[in-house]
């Protein structure tokens, strides 16, 4: 009985707040500590909404609210319960896990900002600062044509496929950094470099550093010096793409939080549903798949280069994994897929190495 209140409720509350809020489809980051999760998940922030008490409201998934969840018995199915802070120890790990070479101290710390009044997370009141969001455009466009991460002072990783039938002239392309509206000033490019094994049109070895003419005083991320992920981590993604496959732009940073990591075999027998023309080897350990089995939390067009992103428990970030391909956009059973960051550290730390020398 109660199960049928709370659908009913939901129903009624997304039937209200549904033509009301233009961003139905985007995902907004919740405070530190809180994760968000669609509403018939949490059953006591619905009892405190019920009794007036108006929760953050992160996101949508279709038509059904996404909410931050704190300290709540979040309600997996109907014979199991899980405790959202015993799911936030086993993923987020204590730091000092070892971090990369090229690791800068104090790397990837992000500023959140809370709402001074209680409103929809996604308004001007509510928002998180990411200093090492990069958007690469070609020339001066408005639009960015992929995302990016600052992993230094001079550089950023992004996606290969992002140049494919483009070129690699730098001064065909600028650099926006930190700026969730993309207004923020351009940078110019000194190099871009594609890794020597990527292939135009299949997605291995989908990884590009690119260096910039001027070094930057902004905030980097930090990498780890190992792959310590484990299926079910839950990880968040960034970026300006499209709201829904084949949907409108987003024209204000997007944030998709708790997305669980999926392992590879079984992401490779969800893929073998479709054609592998693009990856015939399979889904390889080079690669990280993560994203809910209903759908609803993924990457889209324009989002392409973008960080997928680990946070450890002291609130510092990571990256973790470079957003690649996907089947449509939030398609249910079948998650995104990304380039695995520490794969490819050896590559990365010996661009960076060759590069402080000139």
């Amino acid at each position: 009985m109660h199960h049928y209140i709370v659908k009913l409720f939901v129903m009624t509350v997304a039937g209200i707040l549904g033509d009301a809020l233009v961003f139905s489809t985007s995902r907004s980051l919740c405070p530190p500590e809180e994760y968000c999760y669609n509403i018939t998940l949490c059953p006591d922030t619905v009892q405190q909404w019920m009794q007036g008490n108006i929760p953050i409201i992160c996101g949508w998934n279709k038509e059904i609210p996404m909410v931050c969840c704190s300290n709540n018995t979040m309600q997996l199915n109907n014979s199991s319960n899980v405790s959202i802070k015993d799911k936030q120890s086993r993923n987020r790990r204590k730091n000092p896990i070892r971090l990369s070479s090229i690791s800068q101290e104090g790397c990837g710390r992000g500023q959140y900002v809370p709402p001074v009044k209680v409103e929809f997370v996604g308004g001007s009141d509510s928002t998180y600062s990411w200093p090492w969001m990069a958007a690469i455009f070609v020339g001066n466009r408005e639009k960015q044509l992929c995302g990016g991460t600052v992993i230094d002072d001079r550089h950023i990783l992004t996606a290969a496929h992002c140049f494919d039938g483009r070129g690699l002239n730098p001064h065909d392309y600028s650099v926006g950094i930190g700026d969730i509206y993309l207004t923020s000033k351009r940078h110019k490019i000194q190099e871009i470099r594609l890794h020597e094994d990527y292939t135009p049109r299949y997605h291995y070895n989908d990884i590009a550093i690119i260096r910039l003419a001027q070094p930057v005083g902004k905030d980097a991320v930090c990498i780890f010096g190992e792959d310590i992920l484990q299926e079910g981590d839950l990880l968040t993604g960034l970026g300006w793409g499209l709201l829904s496959y084949g949907g409108r732009s987003a024209n204000k940073l997007q944030v998709a939080s708790g997305i669980p990591i999926v392992e590879n075999t079984a992401c490779n027998e969800m893929y073998q549903k479709v054609s592998n023309a693009a990856f015939p080897n399979g889904i390889t350990d080079d690669l990280i798949c993560a994203g809910l089995e209903e759908g609803g939390l993924d990457a889209c067009q324009g989002d392409s280069g973008g960080p997928l992103l680990y946070q450890f428990n002291d609130g510092q970030w990571a990256l973790v994994g470079i957003v690649s391909f996907g089947h449509k956009c939030g398609e249910p059973g079948f998650p995104g897929v990304y380039t695995r960051v520490s794969s490819f550290l050896p590559w990365i730390t010996q661009y960076i190495q060759k590069s402080k020398l000139t």
